[in-house]
């Protein structure tokens, strides 16, 4: 499904340039759910930002589904986020105005193949299944933060992206909740597919997926089952 291909990023800053990707290379397949792990500064996020199309790189190619992403105009790669990929952030980013009903159709009617009706019902059927139902009518600032990260959850995947790319989604939680949003995101994974990529700092998350990778100073150092990791 996903495929990085000799990765390098580099920011100019005054001092000196700060080359964040080394050449990375990586491929993650449908229904897989991979974590990257590494410090802070490692690259992670950065390297999540390209593999969605947040962010062009400085060298190196993206494959998502056979197109090369980097190939395309800005225009036609905003498309494809839009409907084919779903980002969880560490910070919510809920508009405050809306209801939680309302903050997850709106992402659904954004990216326009879907009537409003329609967005509604996807709506109130992923906020069910995130275990919010009785919270439709509810602002953000009237949940607890783990519902805020359930609502952004069901606000990525309202267009039933190939990909869902999660930056630190349990990094502003306690760990009750951090373990109660892992554990939905185990569940789209194993009952219903869902392709997943988690950026995380610990790997005591990270053991939740199937594969971890490790980053360490923007170059990919380990790559292995989690399996052989327990063992």
């Amino acid at each position: 499904m996903l495929e990085a291909r000799n990765l390098y990023k580099l920011y100019d800053t005054q001092k000196n340039p700060l080359e964040v990707l080394k050449g990375i290379n990586l491929k993650v397949g449908k229904g897989e759910f991979t974590a990257i792990v590494g410090p802070s500064g490692a690259g992670k996020s950065t390297l999540l930002h390209i593999l969605g199309g947040l962010e062009s790189p400085t060298k190196g190619e993206v494959y998502f589904e056979g197109i090369n992403l980097y190939n395309m105009s800005e225009p036609e790669r905003a498309k494809i986020r839009n409907r084919k990929v779903g980002f969880v952030f560490q910070f919510y980013h809920l508009l405050p105005e809306f209801n939680i009903l309302e903050n997850v159709y709106l992402a659904g009617l954004v990216a326009g193949f879907r009537k409003r009706r329609e967005c509604q019902e996807r709506a109130k059927e992923m906020l069910t299944f995130l275990g919010l139902q009785d919270r439709l009518g509810h602002r953000p600032n009237e949940l607890s933060g783990g519902e805020q990260q359930r609502v952004a959850i069901a606000r990525a995947l309202i267009n039933e992206p190939a990909l869902l790319l999660c930056d630190e989604p349990t990094g502003n939680l306690d760990s009750q909740m951090g373990e109660l949003v892992l554990n939905y995101l185990v569940d789209l994974n194993r009952n219903k597919g869902q392709t997943i990529i988690l950026v995380t700092h610990a790997e005591e998350l990270a053991e939740k997926a199937q594969r971890i990778v490790y980053i360490k100073d923007g170059t990919l150092v380990r790559d292995v089952p989690v399996t052989k990791i327990r063992a």
